[in-house]
């Protein structure tokens, strides 16, 4: 759990606050629907936010940050951090004002060689950043916002959408009984590229080695550069309850990718 949810705060309405511009959603699918891009779902907002001139509360074991982000009619938020560098021992949360949905903690283990990190698409309008620094740490930690997405559909619904648009045979109906070790290869995945956030799909591949190295098999149309590759969010085990029934996004995601 984020730590300020354990110090009882009695209101977050002072916490610093970046104010996204509105965006004209109609318009955008109007678009989508003219130029045929039927997997385009969010635009981009360029910024430059040091979580470290958010809001700052001290502690016993140490200190953490937070800042607020609003995109007033968005469906939901995705976060590009670059410059991001934090050490053994901090971590980093996303969450809504009551603390029902939350994303995190993540860590030094999601420091890449790039210093950069994507969070998946977090379902709300509103959402609260908190950074956690440990007394002792052997270095002061990074972690600059540089672009949030924001989503002018709601990515679980245009998931099922794409599914019943498509010809398939269900991997949970009688057709797929065979498949359920393969199937959690798979997954949908977001991107950004040239402002606009996408979805797409690919799998995991094995290799002679049977290493477990996470190769991901996917389409040259859909990714075709590594700062691209690097806003990956793949989302795995988005299926269907059972047969026949709609497709539901799932929470369980890995970020960022090498081309």
């Amino acid at each position: 759990m984020p730590f300020s949810y354990h110090q009882n705060l009695k209101s977050l309405t002072q916490v610093p606050t970046v104010e996204l511009s509105e965006i004209n959603i109609d318009s955008l699918i109007q678009n989508d629907c003219t130029t045929g891009i039927p997997s385009r779902y969010g635009v981009v907002e360029d910024l430059n936010v040091n979580l470290k001139t958010g809001i700052e509360t001290i502690t016993d074991s140490g200190k953490y940050w937070r800042y607020r982000v609003i995109a007033p009619n968005a469906y939901s938020l995705k976060l590009f951090f670059s410059d991001f560098h934090i050490p053994e021992g901090a971590q980093l949360f996303v969450y809504n004002h009551d603390y029902s949905t939350i994303y995190g903690a993540y860590t030094h283990k999601n420091v890449n060689s790039a210093f950069n990190f994507v969070v998946a698409d977090f379902p709300s309008s509103e959402l609260y950043i908190e950074y956690f620094e440990p007394r002792g740490a052997p270095f002061e930690g990074i972690a600059y916002i540089r672009q949030i997405s924001k989503a002018y559909r709601d990515l679980s619904e245009m998931i099922s959408e794409q599914t019943e648009e498509t010809s398939y045979n269900d991997v949970n109906c009688d057709e797929g009984l065979n498949w359920q070790l393969e199937k959690h290869a798979v997954a949908k995945y977001t991107f950004i590229e040239d402002g606009y956030s996408y979805t797409c799909s690919g799998a995991l591949v094995n290799n002679e080695n049977h290493d477990g190295t996470p190769f991901f098999l996917t389409a040259h149309h859909c990714l075709s550069t590594n700062d691209v590759a690097q806003t990956v969010t793949a989302y795995f085990n988005y299926e269907s309850l059972g047969c026949g029934m709609l497709n539901k996004i799932s929470n369980q995601t890995l970020s960022g990718a090498e081309l």
